[in-house]
């Protein structure tokens, strides 16, 4: 790994914890930076969704960076945590769906973010 991302001696690392996702992090904070105030006028805001066998609270460090640096307000889906998050995915796209169109009724635009299963379950979600 770069000693700029991924070692254990790495600043982003030493700030955010041995994070498996400090580069999905870090990939998303930029592509945000950079296309957001191009793309969107208006107010934008961010829903997240954790992945399989996780809970929403795992990902706070992503909300925490992503609002300290870019002042853009991430909502963090809090259902299907943990051994939950095997209900049948069916299930969660149709009640996800309906709390990240709750949060989009809030803003002009949504950016839809998922970690791993959470990615599937933000595609269905549209």
């Amino acid at each position: 790994l770069s000693p700029q991302f991924g070692s254990r001696s790495s600043g982003i690392n030493a700030e955010y914890g041995d994070h498996r996702y400090t580069r999905f992090v870090m990939l998303l904070f930029v592509l945000c930076a950079l296309f957001v105030p191009v793309v969107a006028k208006g107010s934008v805001g961010i829903v997240h969704m954790h992945g399989v066998l996780e809970g929403y609270y795992e990902h706070n460090n992503f909300k925490n960076h992503i609002e300290r640096n870019l002042g853009i307000e991430v909502h963090l889906i809090d259902a299907y945590n943990y051994a939950s998050s095997v209900v049948p995915i069916k299930t969660q796209v149709k009640n996800v769906g309906e709390m990240v169109r709750e949060i989009a009724s809030q803003y002009d635009h949504i950016i839809a973010v998922g970690y791993s299963q959470g990615g599937v379950i933000m595609r269905g979600c549209h």
